[in-house]
């Protein structure tokens, strides 16, 4: 069951861009810093009369554009989390999912820790045949 689905709370409204970071930034899914040059998903909305900016980096933006195609929506900052539900769920995708919580929890750091994982693939997306 998709997190979103329970949401009882949603934004007024938003409005989603990509921009280049001209300073750090932190990733609101994994908590990696955004550093200056690299693109970043930024989103600015309002709840309950507050405005508030989330920055998404362009790893964790995969996990979310999944959740968003799949599901019709995410909750910010439980994206991964949600990503890893469906994996448990979804035994077929597992795999494909799994791979971006790995990476989110590594902060998308490639083993040899001084460059970032190569931005992932969007995994396949959930069939109508697969069991619940």
């Amino acid at each position: 069951m998709c997190r979103i689905d329970d949401c009882d709370e949603r934004w007024e409204w938003w409005d989603t861009s990509f921009r280049k970071a001209r300073k750090p930034y932190k990733c609101e899914e994994c908590h990696r810093p955004i550093v200056v040059g690299e693109t970043y998903e930024y989103t600015v909305a309002k709840y309950d009369g507050h405005l508030d900016v989330y920055r998404t980096c362009a790893h964790c933006q995969v996990a979310k554009a999944w959740l968003y195609a799949n599901c019709g929506g995410a909750l910010v900052s439980e994206v991964i989390e949600e990503i890893k539900e469906h994996a448990e769920e979804y035994p077929r995708l597992a795999l494909p999912l799994l791979r971006i919580v790995a990476g989110a929890r590594r902060k998308w750091r490639a083993f040899n820790a001084d460059s970032l994982m190569v931005i992932p693939k969007l995994p396949p997306p959930i069939s109508i045949t697969e069991p619940q």
